[in-house]
């Protein structure tokens, strides 16, 4: 992680967090700004380190609270139902031809 990196952008980051927080751009919007960038741009950069520490957060927490796995778990169940049912219809379709 480039935390030199973090620290000199800062004040971008927040002022990119308050625009979505108040609304005043989606977060489509602005991706779709931030990937028009050369991927060399430094506020590009900046909010991709950052990423990395809110992932690596999100990580430990899921692997220390069996709570919060279990949630998640349930959410993506009927999802991963669907899927294979997509999958299997999808085969089955194949198959015929």
């Amino acid at each position: 992680m480039n935390k030199k990196l973090i620290e000199d952008h800062w004040d971008d980051i927040l002022r990119v967090v308050a625009s979505l927080k108040l609304g005043r751009t989606s977060a489509q919007e602005l991706l779709k700004r931030l990937n028009s960038y050369a991927q060399q741009n430094p506020l590009h950069k900046a909010l991709k380190e950052f990423g990395k520490i809110t992932r690596t957060a999100f990580l430990l927490r899921y692997y220390d609270d069996l709570e919060l796995r279990h949630h998640i778990e349930k959410i993506l169940a009927p999802i991963e139902l669907m899927n294979r049912f997509g999958k299997a219809i999808f085969f089955g379709i194949n198959r015929h031809h």
